[in-house]
C-alpha cells in the first residue's frame, strides 16, 4: 500500500482536469454528498470522564485525507508525542475510525497496541501504515488489534471504514502506549481548524458512542439523570446518576449540581456526575439536576421522586460479578423489620436452570420448587434476620450464547402487617465461559482452586499468588488462562491495598504521587561503556522513588534493547520480572517514605558503538497517574577511549585498560605515559593514539593536582566523553 493512494489521488485529479466539464460534475456531485450525510454525535468516555465531539467532514476520501506518503501520514493534524483518535467522514468513504500516532519529524520513535471492539460487522481498514505493522481482524464479531511500531522521524496510524451509515454503535478502544506517546486526544469540529479534546488517562479504555442526531442539528449541553430504587423509602439511601448528561460538541461537563428536595437550593455540587441522598421523610420531593460545561452553558431537568413508608428492609449481597457454567455462588440476604412483623415470606427469581442450594435459612421454612421462604414466628422490630444460599449454574442451562448477564430479583411480603418491599441490593450477575482476572483472584483458594462462594476482596495471599502468576506468565484458573499483565498486577495490588470489593470500581483520583528519578552508574565517566572488556559492559542503574502521598498499586517499568541482560540487586520490596524489565510494589508506599531500586546491565559484547536510550516509566492506580520516568537516559558505547580516561584506567603491568580502577593518574601511570610519548608508542585502548606534547602537559597537571580526569582541572576543562 505504501505510495498508492497517492498515486490514485494524483490520477483522479489528473482525469478531472482531461475531462474538463466533467470535473466540475464530479466536484459537484461531492459537495452535494457531503450536504447529506449522516449528522453523528459521538460521546466520548474514559472512566468519569465525558465529552461528546463530531466528525471531521472533509471532500477528500479518508485515504486521501490520510495521504499516506514517505511512509507515514501528512494530514497536517499530527503533534509530536500525541496519539490522536477521532472520526473523518466523507460522502465517498463513509465514517471512519482515523488513528494517527505521533508526528513526523518527531524526536522519537514509539510502539503502541489498540485492542478494539464493537466495531460494525464487515468493517474495513482503509488504511494501513504500514503493511509491515501487525493487524489482527475478525470482521464478523467487529474486533480488532492493531500492533504500530515507528521510527524516529515518522508517524504511524491507520483508518477504519464504519460505512456510510452504521447507525448507532459502541466502539470500545483498549490502549496500551509502550513508548513514544505522551498525550491521548480527539478531534472534533471544523477540519481545517479542529478543537482537540485531551483524554485524562493514558491506560484507561475509551469508549465511542455514536449515534444520528435527530433533525440535523447537533444538540448543545442536555441535563439528564437516573435514580434507584424507583420507589425509595424514607431512611433509604438513593442513588442519582446524571452520566445520561451530554454536553455540546467539543465540549465537556465540569459540574453536576442537585437539588433534592425541590427548594431552588442546590445541596451538593461535584464533578462527578453521581450522587447519594437519604429522604428522611415520606411525600413526593422535585429533584433537579443542573450541569454546567467547560464553556459556562448551563442546563437543567427536574423529576419526582415519591418516597415510600419503609415497613422492612431487605438487602442482597453476592459473592461474585461473574460465574461460569458449572460453578456455585453465594447470596447474603440481611433483612430487617421496621415494626413487629407475622407471617413474613422472602421470594427470589433466577433464571432457568439456577439451582438454589440453602446454607442457612435464618429460622424460614424453605419451599425449593418456588424459591421461598416463610418464617412461622414473630420477628421483632429492629430485628436482623439472614438468609444464605448458593447458586449452583448447571452447565446445560439454556441461557443463550455467553457472555449472558441477568438480573437477580426479588421481594419480602408481609400478611400482617400488609405490605410488599423489593429486595435491594446487588442483582447483576454475568455468566461467561471466562472469568476477568481480578474476579478469579479474589475467589482463589490456597490450592489454585476458584471458589465463587468466598469474599469479593483480594486476600494478601491472594495477592501473592497473582505476583506468582504473573512472574511465571502461567494462567490464571477460571480464566481460560489468561496472563496476567504489568497493568493487571497494578490493579490486583490496588484492590487488595484499597480494601475494595472486586465488584466496585477503584477510587478514580488523578494525581502524580509518586516521582522516579534515574541514575546511570558506568564503569567509565560520562556515562560510557567501554565495549572491548566484559567488566567495562557491566553497569548498573538507580531508580530513586520519592512518595509524595500514599499510593496503591505502583509499577515502574524500564525499556533498554532486549538483547542487553539486566538483573536485580536491589528491588526495595517490590515484585521484579525481569523478562519484561517491570517492578510491581505490592505493599502502600506511605507520603514521605522513599525507596531505591538497583539493577545491573550486562551489554553484549556484539554491541556496536554508538548512544543508547533508556526510557522508562512510573505509574500508580490510586491515585492514577502514568508518566515518563527522568533522569539520566543515554549511555555511550565506546571501543576507542581518550587518551586522559585510557592512561587513568592502564593497567601498567598488562599493558591494557582496567575499567575497575579510579579515574585518578597514578605515578606508574604517569612514567608509564612519558615512555610513551618519547617514543610515540600508541595508548592501550585507544585504538592507536599517541600521546601528543599538550595531551602530555595535560596528564601531568592531574596527576600533581590530585585532580579526577572527568572533573575539571583548576582554571582547565573537563575531559570530553569518548566519540
Amino acid at each position: 500500500m505504501r505510495g498508492w493512494t497517492g498515486f490514485a489521488y494524483l490520477m483522479i485529479f489528473t482525469l478531472a482536469l482531461l475531462v474538463g466539464g466533467a470535473g466540475v460534475a464530479w466536484a459537484q456531485t461531492q459537495t452535494q454528498t457531503q450536504a447529506t450525510l449522516p449528522n453523528y454525535v459521538v460521546t466520548l468516555q474514559q472512566g468519569s470522564f465525558s465529552s461528546t465531539i463530531t466528525p471531521l467532514q472533509g471532500t477528500q476520501a479518508v485515504a486521501d485525507f490520510y495521504n499516506y506518503t514517505n511512509f507515514q501520514s501528512n494530514t497536517g493534524l499530527e503533534v509530536n508525542d500525541r496519539s490522536l483518535i477521532f472520526l473523518y467522514q466523507n460522502g465517498s468513504s463513509g465514517l471512519s475510525l482515523v488513528v494517527i500516532h505521533g508526528k513526523g519529524g518527531g524526536t522519537t520513535g514509539g510502539s503502541v497496541t489498540f485492542n478494539i471492539t464493537g466495531l460494525p460487522q464487515g468493517f474495513t481498514y482503509q488504511v494501513q501504515d504500514d503493511k509491515d505493522d501487525q493487524y489482527a481482524t475478525d470482521a464478523t464479531k467487529g474486533t480488532t488489534t492493531a500492533t504500530q511500531v515507528w521510527q524516529t522521524g515518522f508517524s504511524d496510524g491507520f483508518a477504519i471504514g464504519l460505512g456510510n451509515d452504521p447507525g448507532e454503535f459502541t466502539i470500545t478502544i483498549s490502549p496500551s502506549f509502550v513508548s513514544g506517546i505522551t498525550e491521548w486526544a480527539s478531534l472534533t469540529g471544523d477540519r481545517s481548524n479542529p478543537s482537540t479534546v485531551t483524554l485524562p488517562s493514558l491506560v484507561e479504555p475509551l469508549v465511542l458512542h455514536g449515534r444520528v442526531q435527530q433533525g440535523g442539528v447537533v444538540g448543545g449541553t442536555v441535563a439528564s439523570f437516573t435514580f434507584s430504587p424507583d420507589s425509595p423509602g424514607a431512611g433509604i439511601a438513593v442513588q442519582f446518576n446524571g452520566q445520561t448528561s451530554s454536553a455540546a460538541p467539543g465540549h465537556r461537563i465540569v459540574k453536576y449540581e442537585w437539588d433534592f428536595n425541590g427548594d431552588g437550593t442546590f445541596e451538593t455540587a461535584s464533578a462527578s456526575p453521581t450522587a447519594q441522598y437519604t429522604f428522611p421523610n415520606t411525600g413526593t420531593f422535585r429533584v433537579t439536576l443542573r450541569v454546567t460545561d467547560d464553556a459556562g452553558t448551563i442546563s437543567s431537568t427536574s423529576k419526582s421522586v415519591t418516597v415510600i413508608e419503609v415497613q422492612a428492609r431487605s438487602v442482597r449481597n453476592i459473592s461474585t460479578p461473574q460465574a461460569s457454567p458449572g460453578s456455585t455462588f453465594r447470596i447474603t440476604l440481611e433483612i430487617q423489620m421496621g415494626l413487629p412483623v407475622n407471617g413474613l415470606g422472602v421470594q427470589e427469581k433466577l433464571p432457568p436452570g439456577f439451582e438454589i442450594v440453602p446454607v442457612d435459612n435464618g429460622g424460614a421454612t424453605f419451599k425449593r420448587a418456588e424459591s421461598q421462604w416463610i418464617f412461622a414466628d414473630l420477628i421483632e422490630t429492629n430485628e436482623v434476620r439472614r438468609i444464605v444460599y448458593d447458586v449452583h449454574v448447571n452447565p446445560d442451562a439454556a441461557v443463550g450464547p455467553l457472555p449472558y448477564c441477568f438480573d437477580i430479583t426479588g421481594f419480602i411480603e408481609s400478611a400482617s402487617p400488609g405490605f410488599l418491599a423489593n429486595t435491594t441490593g446487588e442483582s447483576h450477575v454475568c455468566l461467561t465461559s471466562c472469568l476477568d482476572i481480578p474476579v478469579a483472584v479474589a475467589h482463589l483458594t490456597a490450592q489454585d482452586v476458584v471458589d465463587l462462594r468466598l469474599d469479593e476482596k483480594i486476600t494478601t495471599d491472594q495477592l501473592q499468588r497473582a505476583a506468582s502468576f504473573w512472574l511465571e506468565e502461567a494462567g490464571v484458573p477460571g480464566t481460560c488462562n489468561a496472563v496476567i499483565t504489568f497493568e493487571g498486577l497494578k490493579q490486583v495490588v490496588a484492590y487488595n491495598l484499597s480494601l475494595t470489593p472486586i465488584d466496585e470500581a477503584l477510587p478514580n483520583t488523578m494525581s502524580q504521587s509518586l516521582a522516579v528519578t534515574r541514575t546511570i552508574l558506568t564503569p567509565l565517566p560520562f556515562g560510557s561503556v567501554y565495549l572491548p572488556t566484559k567488566a567495562g559492559r557491566i553497569f548498573r542503574v538507580k531508580l530513586d522513588v520519592m512518595v509524595n502521598q500514599d499510593t496503591m498499586g505502583a509499577g515502574v517499568k524500564e525499556v533498554l534493547p532486549l538483547n542487553w541482560t539486566i538483573k536485580a540487586v536491589d528491588s526495595a520490596g517490590a515484585v521484579f520480572k525481569q523478562s519484561d524489565r517491570e517492578w510491581v510494589f505490592t505493599d502502600k508506599l506511605t507520603a514521605g517514605s522513599t525507596k531505591s531500586i538497583m539493577y545491573e546491565v550486562t551489554v553484549p559484547d556484539s554491541e556496536t558503538p554508538g548512544q543508547v536510550t533508556l526510557w522508562g516509566k512510573n505509574e500508580a492506580f490510586i491515585p492514577r497517574f502514568e508518566v515518563s520516568t527522568p533522569g539520566d537516559g543515554q549511555v555511550v558505547m565506546t571501543s576507542c577511549l581518550e587518551t586522559l580516561l585510557a592512561v587513568s584506567h592502564l593497567d601498567v603491568v598488562k599493558n591494557d585498560v582496567d575499567v575497575t580502577l579510579a579515574n585518578l593518574i597514578q605515578f606508574d601511570q604517569i612514567q608509564t605515559a612519558l615512555a610513551d610519548w618519547l617514543e610515540d608508542v600508541p595508548v592501550p585502548g585507544t585504538c592507536g593514539k599517541t600521546i601528543d606534547f599538550e595531551t602530555m602537559k595535560l596528564l601531568i597537571a592531574h596527576w600533581l593536582t590530585d585532580t579526577p580526569v572527568d572533573q575539571p582541572l583548576p582554571g582547565g576543562a573537563v575531559t570530553p566523553p569518548a566519540k
